[in-house]
């Protein structure tokens, strides 16, 4: 559940909000899909769009025999450089870089 909205959102694109539904578990696509992209607790946490993430996920995670970076995306970061991934066979994964 969103504790606040966040801050300068952009909205979710019918496109986006089909493919959140797609790749992402339920409740966080519902909670996506109305408020979008955007940062939270004075810009100490947001929200990004995975698209622009995929090749570099896909060179983090090619040699990973483990995780297929296909099914890796994107969900956001924090303001001391960690990234928020899902994936589809091991759920949250933590990226610090």
């Amino acid at each position: 559940m969103v504790r606040q909205t966040p801050e300068a959102c952009r909205p979710l694109t019918p496109i986006q909000q089909a493919s959140a539904r797609d790749v992402f578990p339920e409740g966080y696509a519902k909670m996506l899909c109305p408020y979008g992209h955007g940062h939270y607790a004075g810009r100490r946490s947001q929200f990004l769009d995975p698209q622009p993430f995929a090749p570099l996920i896909g060179m983090i995670f090619q040699r990973d025999p483990k995780i297929d970076p296909s099914r890796v995306f994107v969900t956001g970061t924090k303001a001391f450089g960690q990234f928020s991934l899902w994936s589809q066979q091991v759920f949250v994964v933590n990226l610090d870089i």
